[in-house]
């Protein structure tokens, strides 16, 4: 059995893959893992009903190994949690969207410039992803950038995946902005930190996962667009599940797109608080009718989504015989799970 979780982490994506044989794991891998548990995000979870930090939820759950975590970019509500994780249990190999080609700045060089809410943030983001790569280099190994499509990966006897990898322009932009995070002026460095926040989204690695005749496409943040040049190709992404990109934001589908895809599962990891109003109603609109909605945190979207009990988590699980259920996570039961 597979069964996939995603987290309700609030405005951010955090997805869980246990394979199982007699209900043992056999196979784990984390997808992300939301906001760093610090701040204002501390407050955020707190306040959440159902919220967890991703280490908090994988200790609830007694996860105390991964065999992969998989970061697909490094916004902060993606890569927030990792290091936390990386902490608190025994991991195998780290993928990620890019690896940093240069050690950061003192934090104080670069914060001597005032600096507009997103290159604060990304700075951080940035700490948060050099803090992972020290605890990937202290664990032996070192993080591997997913550079190339690879269709077809075998995960396990059962799991297969397609990666989907960042194109190369983007990991060179992503390379001169970093140096010049690194080497340049205060000035400069905060431009440079506003623009790599612009890039993150089209710079993501993505993830289509089959097990038993069923797909989950685990679309990241990127943008519609990114999947033109497969359909075009003829690169089959229909998917069972279909975890919306960037959180129910509009530039996440289009017709052509839903077409391609044909899920019968629409996930939208998302919060109830967010002030972009997501999942956008045009984003709804990109699907047929009897698509089936589903949000990590209860979203009053009449009549997609009507707002229902608090949850810790949208749950799918993928029977041995390709039979497919979901449901939800009770809000504070750990492992208590309501299928429809």
């Amino acid at each position: 059995m597979l069964r996939i979780t995603f987290i309700n982490v609030g405005y951010g994506d955090s997805i869980l893959l246990e394979e199982m044989k007699r209900s043992k794991n056999v196979f784990t891998m984390l997808i992300d893992a939301g906001t760093p548990y610090e701040d204002e995000h501390r407050l955020a979870y707190d306040e959440g009903t159902g919220r967890r930090p991703p280490s908090t939820y994988l200790a609830e759950h007694g996860i105390e190994k991964l065999d992969v975590i998989f970061l697909t970019h490094f916004h902060i509500d993606h890569v927030g949690g990792i290091p936390a994780v990386m902490r608190e249990v025994r991991f195998g190999e780290v993928w990620a969207n890019y690896r940093l080609s240069s050690p950061l700045p003192p934090k104080n060089r670069v914060a001597t410039t005032p600096g507009r809410p997103e290159s604060v943030t990304m700075l951080r983001s940035l700490e948060l992803l050099a803090d992972a790569e020290r605890l990937v280099r202290a664990n032996g190994s070192d993080i591997k950038p997913m550079v190339s499509h690879r269709f077809g990966e075998s995960l396990t006897g059962d799991i297969s995946a397609d990666i989907y990898a960042v194109a190369p322009e983007m990991v060179a932009t992503m390379d001169r902005l970093t140096r010049q995070v690194c080497d340049g002026s205060p000035a400069e460095a905060e431009t440079a930190l506003y623009a790599l926040d612009r890039t993150q989204n089209a710079s993501c690695a993505a993830m289509r996962i089959t097990y038993k005749g069923r797909s989950a496409l685990l679309a990241a943040d990127l943008p519609h667009t990114y999947w033109n040049p497969l359909i075009e190709a003829g690169r089959p992404i229909h998917a069972d599940i279909l975890k919306f990109a960037h959180h129910g934001h509009a530039d996440g589908a289009s017709p052509e797109f839903a077409r391609s895809v044909s899920p019968g599962h629409v996930v939208f990891s998302v919060s109830s608080d967010n002030t972009f109003g997501c999942p956008k109603p045009s984003a709804i609109a990109s699907f047929p009718g009897n698509v089936r909605f589903h949000a990590t945190e209860a979203i009053d979207m009449p009549p997609a989504l009507v707002l229902s009990s608090p949850r810790g988590a949208v749950v799918f699980e993928i029977s041995d015989d390709g039979g497919l259920r979901w449901g939800t996570e009770a809000a504070g039961s750990p492992g208590t799970y309501l299928f429809d």
